[in-house]
């Protein structure tokens, strides 16, 4: 059956975007495979109270010593990147109650899930 969250679309839009456009310069850039590039969003309900999207793609992933900082503010190994991308996802995703993990991705490349409340308390999302 279908969903419903309760929150600010644009700001979830923000985050969706935020992780699409990292995917796809994973895929793109030094370390991205020579096979196919592939790049896959899912979701599933948790317990009928949450929702999580998974975004996942088979790029070099994040390295080891870089994913404690990840979403850290200025946080970037793009250069010329303001490094303010997944921690905008952090503060957003914050703020509607939810929450994001970088996982590596098996057997390669890099997952990003984050989780909102399908019913939050009282959001402040001004």
């Amino acid at each position: 059956g279908e969903t419903t969250i309760h929150a600010n679309a644009t700001q979830l839009q923000q985050v969706m975007t935020n992780l699409l456009v990292n995917a796809i310069e994973a895929l793109t850039g030094p370390g991205a495979p020579a096979g196919p590039k592939r790049i896959s969003i899912a979701t599933r309900q948790l317990d009928g109270r949450e929702v999580e999207v998974r975004i996942s793609d088979n790029g070099p992933g994040v390295p080891l010593h870089h994913r404690e900082r990840v979403f850290g503010s200025l946080f970037s190994t793009k250069p010329g990147s303001t490094g303010l991308g997944l921690a905008i996802c952090l503060a957003i995703l914050r703020a509607h109650g939810g929450r994001i993990a970088y996982e590596p991705g098996q057997p390669r490349g890099a997952c990003f899930r984050f989780i909102v409340p399908v019913h939050p308390g009282r959001l402040d999302l001004d």
